[in-house]
Protein backbone atom coordinates (compact mmCIF):
# COMPACT_ATOMS: atom_id res chain seq x y z
CA UNK A 1 0.00 0.00 0.00
CA UNK A 2 2.71 2.48 -1.15
CA UNK A 3 1.39 5.70 -2.99
CA UNK A 4 3.97 7.68 -5.44
CA UNK A 5 5.26 11.00 -4.68
CA UNK A 6 2.01 13.25 -5.05
CA UNK A 7 -0.10 10.43 -4.77
CA UNK A 8 -3.52 11.07 -2.86
CA UNK A 9 -5.02 8.18 -0.78
CA UNK A 10 -8.76 7.32 -2.01
CA UNK A 11 -10.96 8.28 0.94
CA UNK A 12 -12.58 4.89 2.96
CA UNK A 13 -16.18 4.56 3.70
CA UNK A 14 -16.80 7.77 0.98
CA UNK A 15 -20.65 7.08 -0.68
CA UNK A 16 -21.16 8.32 -4.21
CA UNK A 17 -24.47 9.41 -5.41
CA UNK A 18 -25.51 9.51 -9.20
CA UNK A 19 -28.17 12.51 -10.42
CA UNK A 20 -30.04 11.50 -12.95
CA UNK A 21 -31.28 14.17 -15.46
CA UNK A 22 -34.66 14.40 -16.61
CA UNK A 23 -34.65 12.34 -20.04
CA UNK A 24 -37.62 14.20 -21.71
CA UNK A 25 -37.32 17.61 -23.48
CA UNK A 26 -38.29 20.10 -21.36
CA UNK A 27 -36.83 23.48 -23.00
CA UNK A 28 -38.63 23.37 -26.37
CA UNK A 29 -42.48 23.44 -26.62
CA UNK A 30 -42.99 20.53 -29.11
CA UNK A 31 -46.13 19.48 -29.56
CA UNK A 32 -46.37 15.88 -27.92
CA UNK A 33 -50.04 14.62 -29.36
CA UNK A 34 -50.88 14.94 -32.79
CA UNK A 35 -55.14 15.87 -33.85
CA UNK A 36 -56.43 13.44 -35.77
CA UNK A 37 -56.76 13.43 -39.66
CA UNK A 38 -60.27 15.49 -39.03
CA UNK A 39 -58.49 17.95 -37.12
CA UNK A 40 -59.85 16.76 -33.70
CA UNK A 41 -58.25 16.22 -30.85
CA UNK A 42 -60.54 13.80 -28.71
CA UNK A 43 -59.46 14.84 -25.34
CA UNK A 44 -62.34 12.41 -23.92
CA UNK A 45 -60.95 9.32 -26.02
CA UNK A 46 -58.85 6.79 -24.33
CA UNK A 47 -54.76 7.01 -25.78
CA UNK A 48 -53.88 4.09 -27.23
CA UNK A 49 -50.73 2.26 -26.44
CA UNK A 50 -49.14 3.69 -30.08
CA UNK A 51 -50.12 6.92 -29.40
CA UNK A 52 -48.81 7.07 -25.53
CA UNK A 53 -45.89 5.49 -27.07
CA UNK A 54 -45.48 8.10 -30.11
CA UNK A 55 -45.96 10.82 -27.60
CA UNK A 56 -43.40 9.59 -25.15
CA UNK A 57 -40.83 8.57 -28.36
CA UNK A 58 -41.23 12.69 -29.56
CA UNK A 59 -40.43 14.10 -25.90
CA UNK A 60 -37.48 11.41 -25.09
CA UNK A 61 -33.72 13.48 -25.14
CA UNK A 62 -31.83 10.56 -24.34
CA UNK A 63 -31.49 6.84 -26.49
CA UNK A 64 -33.90 4.30 -25.06
CA UNK A 65 -34.36 1.45 -26.75
CA UNK A 66 -37.22 -0.08 -24.72
CA UNK A 67 -40.67 0.17 -25.60
CA UNK A 68 -42.14 2.35 -22.35
CA UNK A 69 -45.66 1.20 -22.39
CA UNK A 70 -45.82 -2.31 -21.97
CA UNK A 71 -48.51 -4.67 -21.73
CA UNK A 72 -51.82 -3.99 -23.00
CA UNK A 73 -51.11 -3.85 -26.68
CA UNK A 74 -53.53 -2.55 -29.06
CA UNK A 75 -55.86 -1.35 -26.50
CA UNK A 76 -55.89 1.81 -23.68
CA UNK A 77 -52.95 3.26 -21.73
CA UNK A 78 -53.64 2.52 -18.17
CA UNK A 79 -52.39 5.40 -15.28
CA UNK A 80 -50.47 2.97 -14.16
CA UNK A 81 -48.78 2.31 -17.51
CA UNK A 82 -47.96 5.77 -17.95
CA UNK A 83 -46.56 7.10 -14.39
CA UNK A 84 -44.28 3.66 -14.76
CA UNK A 85 -43.45 5.10 -18.17
CA UNK A 86 -42.60 8.53 -16.81
CA UNK A 87 -41.03 7.62 -13.42
CA UNK A 88 -38.36 5.34 -14.92
CA UNK A 89 -36.72 8.55 -16.45
CA UNK A 90 -36.99 10.58 -13.49
CA UNK A 91 -35.13 10.40 -9.69
CA UNK A 92 -36.95 7.83 -7.19
CA UNK A 93 -39.36 10.12 -4.90
CA UNK A 94 -37.53 10.70 -1.27
CA UNK A 95 -40.83 10.18 0.76
CA UNK A 96 -43.04 7.58 0.61
CA UNK A 97 -46.27 8.17 1.47
CA UNK A 98 -49.26 5.72 1.89
CA UNK A 99 -51.77 5.73 -0.43
CA UNK A 100 -54.70 4.08 -0.34
CA UNK A 101 -55.21 3.40 -3.75
CA UNK A 102 -52.06 0.87 -3.88
CA UNK A 103 -51.24 -1.94 -1.97
CA UNK A 104 -47.47 -0.76 -0.17
CA UNK A 105 -45.93 -4.20 -2.23
CA UNK A 106 -47.59 -3.08 -5.36
CA UNK A 107 -44.38 -3.21 -8.18
CA UNK A 108 -45.71 0.38 -8.61
CA UNK A 109 -45.56 2.05 -5.49
CA UNK A 110 -42.68 3.58 -6.10
CA UNK A 111 -43.65 5.02 -9.48
CA UNK A 112 -46.88 6.52 -8.45
CA UNK A 113 -44.78 7.72 -5.28
CA UNK A 114 -42.85 9.94 -7.39
CA UNK A 115 -45.83 11.08 -9.26
CA UNK A 116 -47.01 12.30 -6.21
CA UNK A 117 -44.32 14.01 -4.70
CA UNK A 118 -43.15 15.80 -8.04
CA UNK A 119 -46.95 17.09 -8.39
CA UNK A 120 -47.57 15.02 -11.49
CA UNK A 121 -50.81 13.76 -10.04
CA UNK A 122 -53.25 15.26 -7.51
CA UNK A 123 -53.60 13.20 -4.00
CA UNK A 124 -55.82 14.13 -1.53
CA UNK A 125 -55.80 13.50 2.54
CA UNK A 126 -57.84 10.45 2.79
CA UNK A 127 -57.42 10.36 6.42
CA UNK A 128 -56.00 12.44 10.03
CA UNK A 129 -53.18 9.70 9.63
CA UNK A 130 -52.07 11.45 5.76
CA UNK A 131 -53.07 8.93 3.79
CA UNK A 132 -53.41 9.84 0.34
CA UNK A 133 -56.02 9.83 -1.87
CA UNK A 134 -55.30 9.45 -5.79
CA UNK A 135 -57.44 11.50 -8.42
CA UNK A 136 -57.40 8.82 -10.59
CA UNK A 137 -58.01 5.14 -10.11
CA UNK A 138 -54.08 3.13 -11.41
CA UNK A 139 -55.95 0.96 -13.68
CA UNK A 140 -58.36 3.28 -15.32
CA UNK A 141 -57.71 4.15 -19.04
CA UNK A 142 -55.85 7.80 -19.94
CA UNK A 143 -57.67 9.57 -22.13
CA UNK A 144 -55.79 12.24 -24.34
CA UNK A 145 -57.04 15.38 -22.31
CA UNK A 146 -55.82 13.50 -19.21
CA UNK A 147 -52.57 12.69 -20.77
CA UNK A 148 -52.27 16.29 -21.73
CA UNK A 149 -53.02 17.72 -18.53
CA UNK A 150 -50.26 14.95 -16.80
CA UNK A 151 -47.68 15.50 -19.29
CA UNK A 152 -47.75 19.46 -18.84
CA UNK A 153 -47.16 19.06 -15.51
CA UNK A 154 -44.84 16.59 -15.84
CA UNK A 155 -43.11 19.31 -18.57
CA UNK A 156 -43.42 22.03 -15.57
CA UNK A 157 -45.81 23.75 -18.70
CA UNK A 158 -48.36 26.43 -17.32
CA UNK A 159 -51.36 27.43 -19.41
CA UNK A 160 -50.51 31.02 -19.99
CA UNK A 161 -53.23 33.56 -19.08
CA UNK A 162 -54.29 34.59 -22.51
CA UNK A 163 -53.75 32.07 -25.04
CA UNK A 164 -54.04 32.71 -28.08
CA UNK A 165 -55.09 30.75 -31.40
CA UNK A 166 -52.29 31.09 -32.93
CA UNK A 167 -50.50 29.14 -30.57
CA UNK A 168 -52.55 25.86 -31.13
CA UNK A 169 -54.54 26.71 -34.61
CA UNK A 170 -58.21 26.21 -34.39
CA UNK A 171 -59.07 23.21 -33.24
CA UNK A 172 -62.72 22.30 -33.11
CA UNK A 173 -63.14 19.87 -30.16
CA UNK A 174 -60.71 22.26 -28.29
CA UNK A 175 -62.32 26.00 -27.78
CA UNK A 176 -60.09 28.91 -26.70
CA UNK A 177 -62.70 28.26 -23.05
CA UNK A 178 -61.59 24.73 -22.84
CA UNK A 179 -59.11 23.38 -20.07
CA UNK A 180 -57.24 21.98 -22.36
CA UNK A 181 -56.77 25.12 -24.81
CA UNK A 182 -53.28 25.89 -25.25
Amino acid sequence: NFLPAGGVKPRENTAYTAVMMPALETEEHAAYLTLTDQGLFCPDDALTVAEGEAMLRRLISVDWPEPFLAGNDGGPVTVRMLIRALASLYPAAETAPVIADLAGDDGDYAAFCTAVERGWLDAAPADDAGTLTLAWEPDDPVTRGAAAVLMNRVLERSRPDAPEEAMTGVIPDVSPDHPLYA
